[in-house]
Parts: C-alpha cells; structure tokens; sequence
C-alpha cells in the first residue's frame, strides 16, 4: 500500500444561526434559517429587514389541478445527493454584511398537492458583493430578476453528477429594465441548479431574484406547469 498523505483540517467554524416561522397567510409554514460567521453581520442583516418591515424571503403555495401532467424526474443512479434537505432551499450573501447564509425549509403545508412554490429574495449587495441561491430536484429552472438600483450579472448554473456547476444561462439585468427572465432550462445533468447574482457597479445594487418549484403527492420537485 503507497504512502498516504496526511490530513491537514482547517480550522473550527463557529456559526451564528437565528431561526424564525414564515406564515403565509394559508396556512402554509416554512422555517428560515439565518446563518453567519459573525454575530454582528447577523445582526446587522436581521436589523436591516426589520427596518424595512419585510421578511428577507417571501414564500407563496399555489394549489395545481390534479389532473396535470407531473412526470418524476429521472435521476442517475450514481449521483450522490446533496447535503441540504432536498426540501429546502439554500442561499449565501456576501454583501455590506458580509456572509450570511439563508435556507427554507417546509415545516406545515396545508395545500394539497400538487402545489407550486414561489420563492422571492431581494438582498442588497454592495460593490463586488455577490449572492448564491441552490434549489435541488427541478426539471425546469424558471428563474426572474428585477433591479431597483444599480446594475447585476445573473447566472444559472446546473450542477453535474461531481456537484461541478455547468453554466447555462447569463443575463445582464440594469434598474428600469423591468424584469429579465432567464430562459426556461430543461436538465441536462441532474435537475440541481445553482444561481449566482453578482453586482456590476462601483455602488449598491438592489435586485428581486424569484423563481418557482413544484410539489407532487410524493414530495419531489417536478417540471413547472404552465
């Protein structure tokens, strides 16, 4: 047997996490969980929506005809699933905060299925700040952004059977431009997709990034219906 390397760890993370209950007004509940590095940049993020008198993500559950067509999606045999509950959603900021990580997760949905999920998140980045956003388990991504202040590159990327990203669609997306909605993708590599917002000016770039997942009787996330 060769010689093997030695193990070199990285130091221990303390993380800071807040949690909280989103109700949508149906019923429906989900958990938001707030997680950075520092406890301060938390603070400042909770702080910064509390002003605002609006949640840093918004959740909305539309009832579908049980009639529709929803075809399991097909996954590979050999691909390792990630981490995250395919439940949730995951997201990181890097912004005038610093890193802060968000994910959603369903708690009580009332709905019956099948049920479309709509999520809205609409942080603040600051100069050459950036934010991520994976949603795991759709056939087809729909994703959308607005800007209202400044100027942002949106990429849509697929993550392979490796969890290596595959780019597939960029958008550049300015305040007034209205809303740019990347173009329907239909999965190539495991229906996992990764979204990059990254900010374009030398200022504070305000963007709406939203997109959608739908719910079958058995939990996964199937293709939109239109």
């Amino acid at each position: 047997m060769s010689d093997q390397s030695a193990l070199t760890f990285g130091d221990i993370v303390q993380w800071y996490e807040s949690v909280s209950l989103l109700e949508d007004g149906q019923g429906n509940t989900f958990r938001i969980f707030l997680k950075s590095r520092k406890r301060q940049v938390l603070q400042e993020y909770m702080d910064y929506y509390q002003a605002r008198g609006v949640p840093c993500v918004r959740v909305s559950v539309e009832a579908l005809e049980k009639g529709a067509d929803l075809t399991q999606l097909p996954r590979p045999a050999d691909f390792a699933p990630s981490p995250l509950d395919p439940n949730d959603i995951s997201a990181a900021l890097s912004a005038g905060f610093g890193q802060v990580s968000i994910n959603v997760s369903r708690l009580n949905i009332v709905t019956p299925a099948p049920y479309r999920l709509h999520y809205l998140i609409d942080p603040p980045l600051e100069a050459d700040g950036f934010f991520d956003t994976e949603f795991q388990g759709v056939e087809n991504a729909e994703v959308s952004c607005t800007v209202t202040n400044g100027g942002v590159v949106v990429i849509l990327n697929e993550l392979d059977r490796n969890r290596q990203t595959q780019e597939r669609h960029r958008a550049n997306v300015f305040a007034g431009a209205g809303a740019v909605v990347i173009p329907r993708t239909r999965f190539s590599f495991t229906g996992n997709w990764w979204v990059r917002v990254t900010n374009t000016q030398p200022m504070q770039s305000v963007f709406t990034l939203s997109f959608n997942r739908v719910v079958t009787t058995s939990g996964l996330a199937l293709a939109p219906i239109n």
